[in-house]
């Protein structure tokens, strides 16, 4: 197996922007790269949130 082909390809988290696995990683509501903890954090925080607040993170 060569170097190359034995290599982890990573992107970066869309919560948190480290890198993050791509054969590991998890995908959000938008089919985006996170990391698991990233995940279940930021739905916590969106259950703790106001409508509007919750509204905004949406937006691009």
């Amino acid at each position: 197996m060569s170097e190359e082909s034995s290599a982890t390809r990573t992107a970066p988290c869309a919560i948190c922007r480290k890198p993050v696995q791509l054969e590991a990683t998890k995908k959000d509501e938008r089919g985006r790269a996170v990391h698991e903890d990233c995940y279940w954090a930021n739905l916590k925080r969106d259950a703790l949130a106001t409508p509007t607040e919750a509204a905004e993170r949406l937006e691009p």
